[in-house]
């Protein structure tokens, strides 16, 4: 069994507070004048509704699609922070993180290219390497049969003598 003690549910409930604060503050940024009032007048709603919310600890998730729609604000950016703050717009991190990934793509294009490049040189001196030796057991063959030519091979003795 787990117990929950009172130390835990204040930590808890007070980060979710911080993080209901943090949203309200990004609500109200959105908006001008950057005040409750304009907020709630925006979100048709009464000021104490906003404030309401800051106590209960608990944003209406319609405010944030609300909000979203009538100022450009990302909706994401209001709830979490994270992304672009306005929608369809790129990030300069963003845009750098690209910037850095098309030089390693650059770069990797010409290693692939220097790779292919070698990959060729091997391949022309292994078939060349073939070739030789194709040619030197041709040769050790005709040395064989000038230096030995009245020796038969085992083979053919085998076969005189069955």
């Amino acid at each position: 069994m787990h117990y929950i003690y009172k130390s835990e549910v204040s930590s808890l409930v007070s980060s979710l507070n911080s993080e209901v604060e943090t949203q309200l503050e990004r609500l109200i940024g959105s908006v001008k004048p950057k005040k409750g009032t304009a907020l709630a007048r925006l979100l048709g709603v009464k000021p104490q509704a906003v404030s309401n919310a800051k106590t209960k600890g608990a944003i209406p998730k319609a405010w944030f699609v609300i909000v979203s729609e009538e100022t450009g604000v990302s909706a994401d950016w209001l709830l979490t922070g994270e992304g672009p703050k306005r929608r369809g717009e790129v990030r300069d991190d963003a845009d750098d993180s690209f910037q850095q990934r098309v030089g390693r793509t650059n770069r990797l294009e010409l290693q692939l290219d220097e790779e292919r490049e070698l990959n060729r040189e091997l391949i022309a001196e292994n078939r060349k390497l073939w070739k030789e030796n194709g040619d030197l057991r041709v040769e050790l063959e005709r040395m064989k049969a000038r230096a030995a030519p009245d020796q038969e091979t085992p083979n053919e003795a085998h076969r005189k003598a069955g």
